[in-house]
């Protein structure tokens, strides 16, 4: 999904990627065009975005939304 304002992140932040159509839990959250997203990754897997420019470490998984570690 698209961030309407830019998001600093730094190494041990945690990042919620969420389904569209879903409120954020976290101060740091993003959605997921995706809607199979949550069910197609497992807790300790490593999510590559922006084409492997950012890696998450998934720590948690939700109905709607995963937990993850940069």
């Amino acid at each position: 999904g698209d961030v309407d304002n830019p998001i600093e992140l730094q190494c041990g932040d945690q990042l919620e990627v969420r389904n569209e159509g879903t409120e954020p839990e976290l101060d740091y959250s993003i959605t997921s065009n995706y809607p199979g997203l949550v069910d197609d990754v497992a807790v300790g897997d490593t999510m590559l975005v922006d084409n492997g420019v950012l890696h998450l470490k998934i720590l948690e998984k939700g109905k709607d939304r995963l937990l993850s570690e940069i």
